[in-house]
Parts: structure tokens; sequence; C-alpha cells
């Protein structure tokens, strides 16, 4: 499955909008994609869901952070992996301070998968950050989501605008 975003407003509060549960519009809404996100998982067996703008800043990430913390009420293990090539700002997002080595190379080349994650302990999902200074090729990409798909009910992926990201089209 794949989903694509077109423009909306974006600021500090969408990025928590699950963590608030205030029942407003958007936080029902995201509830909603979750819930039906789940039920396609449950039918069709679906373990990857890529998250996708239209254009830049369309606030893809904010939805797929908190459409994994919405998840986690319908699934155990959630994974949320960061393949935006262009943009990745899900670590700024979510303070996750990387100042070792690059944990998708290293999950990659045969490490342990609970050794190479963040967990976001708001949320309660794992995150697999993307390094800027690694291109990956799509036979790659495909053994990091083949690796993680034994580890996890869902794995989403935070993915660079659909005309600029070749990784939209290995999912």
């Amino acid at each position: 499955i794949m989903l694509a975003y077109t423009k909306l407003e974006v600021n500090n509060d969408f990025l928590n909008v699950s963590l608030e549960n205030n029942g407003n519009i958007q936080s029902k809404a995201l509830g909603s994609l979750a819930v039906k996100l789940n039920d396609e998982r449950l039918a069709q067996k679906i373990k990857v869901v890529a998250f996708s703008g239209v254009t830049e800043r369309s606030g893809v990430t904010e939805i797929v952070l908190n459409v994994a913390h919405y998840m986690k009420g319908k699934c155990e293990n959630i994974l949320l992996i960061e393949m935006n090539t262009e943009n990745p700002s899900l670590c700024e997002k979510v303070g996750i301070i990387k100042n070792e080595k690059d944990r998708m190379y290293e999950f990659i080349n045969g490490a342990d998968i609970n050794k190479c994650v963040y967990r976001d302990e708001k949320r309660d999902i794992d995150i697999l950050p993307y390094d800027k200074d690694n291109k990956f090729d799509s036979n790659e990409i495909n053994l990091i989501i083949d690796r993680a798909r034994d580890e996890y009910d869902i794995i989403l992926l935070d993915t660079a605008p659909v005309l600029k990201s070749y990784i939209t089209e290995q999912v």
C-alpha cells in the first residue's frame, strides 16, 4: 500500500496529535486511517505501508508518526523506517540524536534489528533512521524490508515526495 498526501498545514501541534488524543478532527482522521490500515493488514496480510507526499513539506513525517502511534493500539510491534532520501527529518522531529554509526547500514550488514533501531518511548514504536551520507540501491532497500518483516507486525515507511523518490517503486 502506498499513500500520498497533498499540502497541508504542518506545525509542532500536528506532530503530537496522537499523543494529546484530544478528539479534534485531525486526531479522528489519523485514528481512522490507522483503523483502515490495520483492517487491510489483517485481511490482506499487508506488512509494509509507504507514506509519500506529492510535494515537499506535505506533512508526511507527522502523519506517519501519528498513524504509527495509533497503530500501536491495533498491533504490538511497529517499525517506522525513515527512507526520505531528499530531506530526512524524522530523527530531528522525535529528538533522536544520531552521533554514532549509521544504524541502517549496520542492519543491512547483518546487525540485529534490536541494536539498530531507536525506541520512541512516547509513541512506543521503533524507528530505523536514514543516514543521508549513505545511498541505498533497490536490493538493499528490499533487504531492509525483508529482514524487518520477520520482526514486526507492520512496517511504515516515511519516503520523499513521489516524484523525487525511487523508494516508492520498491513497495
